[in-house]
């Protein structure tokens, strides 16, 4: 099937990629599947940086997305820098998890 990415979370967020490099992934893909997310430490800020760039743009360009996480969700980053911006990472991704999403 054409336009679908099957990847973990160290090719996706491990590697030096920056927003528009998230920008094209999204842009291109339609159906991206992520699979191992483990737990961001705190002092892993670029990690974490990089996660969140990943889904703000799955999330404007309406990517049908599906992840395998170590933890529940909320338990995968619990304090550092972007505490804040990784909570509206959270509502973002229980808005495309619901029925509604990409209608």
């Amino acid at each position: 099937y054409q336009h679908v990415l099957i990847t973990d979370f160290a090719e996706l967020c491990q590697r030096d990629l920056g927003y528009a490099d998230f920008t094209n992934i999204t842009q291109y893909y339609k159906v991206i599947i992520l699979q191992d997310v483990p737990e961001i430490k705190e002092g892993e800020t670029d990690l974490i940086l990089r996660f969140i760039n990943f889904i703000d743009n799955a999330y404007f360009y309406k990517v049908l997305l599906f992840m395998s996480f170590s933890k529940p969700i909320e338990q995968i980053f619990t304090k550092g820098k972007c505490l804040n911006e990784f909570k509206r990472t959270i509502s973002r991704l229980n808005e495309m998890d619901s029925k509604e999403w990409g209608e």
